[in-house]
């Protein structure tokens, strides 16, 4: 989910597949990690640690 100001969420609402299109690509561009679904893969197949009563 994208939080915008609501100049720019006007914008967005009249060129929503251009304005989402450059937020999902700043995003995926701070996170290299998430490009690899092989790492994502393995991540989501065990639960997280820092959940009460998750097992590994």
């Amino acid at each position: 989910m994208f939080r915008l100001p609501a100049e720019v969420a006007e914008i967005a609402f009249h060129n929503k597949a251009l304005v989402y299109d450059l937020l999902f690509k700043a995003a995926s561009d701070t996170m290299p990690i998430a490009a690899d679904r092989s790492i994502l893969a393995r991540a989501s197949a065990s639960p997280p640690s820092c959940i009460p009563g998750a097992r590994r």
